[in-house]
């Protein structure tokens, strides 16, 4: 599974003509270029079942859920994969925008709207995948006149790989 570091708009929940204006063209052009790389659009619902609090439960023992409003977009296409990939034919390439809402306290005390895209590249075990994603994100920021960026690449397995090669390397060390 592949994403595309979302694409973020700090917004009001109002905009004039000349706000939306520009944000219909950042989707517009960010929904020809999902397509011209064979994604095809899906909307995963605004909200979003959050755990209350771990010691919070109903008489049967059951957690206890809130619904909120989505705070981010890669989160909620998780769960929208786990709920539709067995009706799904895989090998499947989704994109996705869309509102969600933020509670940075760093930054405000109320809610702020943000607008967040990406694409989510499902059943495909292959590097070549990566760098279809790593080629869209490129293509995104020239097409938003982002000129001078770098993309910096991970691999959440890195830290696990290098923290085994150590132990290993300290377990041959103690026995030599």
């Amino acid at each position: 599974m592949n994403k595309i570091v979302s694409i973020r708009t700090r917004l009001s929940s109002d905009m004039l003509p000349a706000q939306a204006g520009k944000l219909n063209l950042l989707m517009h052009t960010a929904k020809e270029i999902y397509e011209t790389w064979g994604y095809l659009p899906v909307t995963p619902s605004l909200f979003v079942q959050r755990l209350k609090k771990a010691d919070q439960q109903t008489e049967n023992g059951e957690a206890l859920f809130k619904e909120t409003l989505r705070e981010n977009l890669n989160v909620t296409m998780l769960t929208f994969i786990e709920h539709h990939i067995k009706e799904t034919e895989l090998p499947t390439r989704w994109w996705y925008g869309g509102p969600v809402v933020r509670t940075d306290k760093k930054i405000s005390k109320k809610d702020r709207e943000a607008y967040e895209t990406g694409v989510e590249c499902v059943g495909v075990a292959s590097l070549l995948a990566e760098a279809e994603v790593i080629s869209i994100a490129t293509e995104l920021l020239k097409a938003f006149n982002i000129r001078d960026f770098r993309l910096t690449l991970g691999n959440a397995k890195f830290l696990e790989w290098l923290i085994a090669a150590n132990v290993k390397g300290a377990r041959r060390k103690a026995s030599i």
